[in-house]
């Protein structure tokens, strides 16, 4: 009996200097980033007309390529079309290069219906990365068909174009996970 008040009166004497300890290693865990330390980019994006734009994200580099990946819906109330398989064009500044970079990509599904996500993504060629606090901008575009009813075939030969824009900074936030 002895032991187990002696043990109680340890640990309620003690359970602070616990709790300080508990707490600043929680602390280290926040501050010190992802696995890795690999920075990322926190983004915002906008694009005009009817498309509402989710999420703009850089990756990690990989073989000195910064993936970059927008993420939009489909605003309107018809259908569009992706035709060309290089749909989607990137030009961003400081980011693979420490110059003006333009890179084309993809945008998948190629058909999307009125609401659906629709990703869009572009290897940004070098491995340039900018420091912790870098802002970014990105300008990017992508050409599309509009269709007027739920198939492919009713997609009209008149190709469309948008643009959007982003500003990103350079953060240690957690790693972007891009599909």
């Amino acid at each position: 009996m002895r032991k187990a008040q002696t043990m109680v009166e340890m640990l309620s004497t003690y359970s602070w200097a616990l709790l300080v300890i508990a707490v600043f290693i929680i602390f280290v865990f926040v501050l010190s980033g992802p696995p890795g330390g690999q920075p990322q980019t926190l983004a915002f994006c906008t694009i005009q007309p009817e498309f509402p734009c989710l999420d703009a994200t850089f990756g990690l580099i990989r073989a000195a390529n910064v993936p970059f990946v927008l993420t939009f819906t489909n605003g309107m109330q018809t259908p569009i079309y992706f035709a060309a398989t290089n749909s989607f064009n990137v030009t961003t500044t400081g980011i693979g290069s420490k110059n003006k970079v333009t890179t084309i990509g993809t945008c998948t599904p190629r058909f999307a219906m009125p609401g659906n996500q629709i990703y869009c993504n572009a290897n940004i060629i070098g491995s340039f990365e900018p420091s912790v606090g870098t802002k970014v901008n990105i300008l990017f575009s992508f050409k599309y068909q509009l269709c007027s009813k739920n198939t492919q075939a009713s997609c009209t030969g008149n190709t469309l174009s948008t643009t959007g824009y982003g500003a990103a900074a350079i953060s240690t936030a957690n790693t972007a996970n891009i599909p």
